[in-house]
């Protein structure tokens, strides 16, 4: 009950992770049947949430064999990442021959750039492939920045490859 001209507050929280315009409607009823309703709108935005992969498909390696290492990309988050892109740094011990995938890679001495990918929508996965060959005895480490327009400074992933 609700005495006439008083008001009632109602403190309400709210959490999607479900993109669009969310309403939240409020009606109320009398008992003389008088009523009346109300709505409240906001629109949620989505958020991305990146995560790389890093193998190599062939460890450990002689001098003179080949490796394939995969990069792999996922939107884990609720809307897109935009100029999606890695750079690879090769150490001593392997060096980049090829590299190819969801955008074109260029191989320079011991780095591998790939041009950005325009938008990485929610679920979606991107990949590149780098074909190595061991040059010299160690334990390497390949260094991968990715890099997004919503990333402030680059994720580092690392994989370690021996070479014998």
């Amino acid at each position: 009950a609700l005495a006439a001209g008083a008001s009632k507050s109602f403190d309400v929280k709210l959490t999607t992770k479900v993109e669009g315009t969310h309403c939240n409607r409020v009606g109320v009823t009398s008992a003389e049947g008088l009523s009346d309703d109300a709505e409240a709108c906001t629109l949620w935005k989505g958020y991305p949430a990146v995560l790389i992969e890093l193998i190599d498909t062939v460890d450990p390696l002689l001098i003179g064999e080949m490796t394939t290492y995969v990069i792999r990309v996922t939107n884990q988050g609720t809307a897109d990442d935009t100029n999606v892109g890695v750079t690879c740094r090769f150490p001593a011990q392997v060096t980049p021959i090829s590299a190819a995938g969801s955008t074109q890679a260029t191989v320079n001495g011991k780095i591998v750039n790939t041009k950005p990918y325009p938008a990485l929508k929610p679920g979606q996965v991107i990949e590149w492939r780098i074909e190595a060959k061991a040059s010299a005895v160690g334990d390497s480490r390949l260094k991968v920045d990715l890099n997004t327009d919503l990333l402030k400074t680059p994720v580092v992933e690392e994989e370690s490859t021996h070479v014998y």
